[in-house]
Parts: C-alpha cells; structure tokens; sequence
C-alpha cells in the first residue's frame, strides 16, 4: 500500500495538478469509510445487546415458569 506521501510525489512527478488536494481527499474518504464500518458496527452490537435484553426481560420469564412447571408435575407423578 502506498502512503499519502509516496502517491503525492507520484502526481507531482507526472504533473497533476492538485495532487495534494487528490490525496488529501483520498485520505479523508478512506478515514470516513473506516468510521462508516465503525459505526455500523457498533450500531449491531447495540442492536443485539437489544435484542438479547428483550429475550431476557420478556421470553425468559416465561420459559423459566414453564421448565417449573414440568418439574414439579413430574415429580408429583
């Protein structure tokens, strides 16, 4: 991978104009790109941290109630 530097003498030696604004903008997207993924991330982990709080609050309950329930009629058989 080439750094910034390297890519901004390239431009330079082939004579592009705005090479420094090419690469500085090169970089910018790559950095915003890497906090997109980031956030996107951290956006499922939120999600699923969510979703398991929902499982814990609402369907836990009921399954711990139902595997008391089997155990106590199984016993009293």
């Amino acid at each position: 991978m080439a750094y910034p530097l390297d890519i901004f003498v390239k431009f330079k030696r082939q004579g592009i104009k705005n090479a420094a604004f090419k690469v500085t903008t090169n970089v910018i997207n790559r950095k915003l790109k890497e906090e997109r993924l980031a956030a996107a991330s951290t956006t499922l982990q939120t999600r699923r941290r969510k979703q398991w709080r929902f499982f814990l609050r609402s369907v836990m309950p009921s399954i711990l109630k139902a595997l008391l329930y089997i155990s106590l009629s199984s016993r009293c058989i």
